[in-house]
């Protein structure tokens, strides 16, 4: 994923941190995970390769 991309989910991230309560924040809080997995888009499907190549995944996600 481009890293612009990438720092927009952070700062995006940041703000929604900062703009809970801090009681939430605790519970609800971004760990270090959740940072290093907005350098990566996930998508999950249970249809094989063979079927649904890998190009053509994220066009049926924005069907959803």
């Amino acid at each position: 994923m481009p890293s612009d991309i990438a720092q927009k989910r952070l700062k995006k991230y940041e703000i929604k941190e900062k703009n809970q309560f801090k009681n939430k924040l605790v519970l609800y809080g971004n760990s270090d995970f959740k940072k290093e997995l907005a350098h990566y888009n996930i998508f999950i499907t249970n249809e094989p390769e063979v079927l649904l190549k890998t190009s053509q995944i994220y066009p049926f996600y924005r069907l959803r």
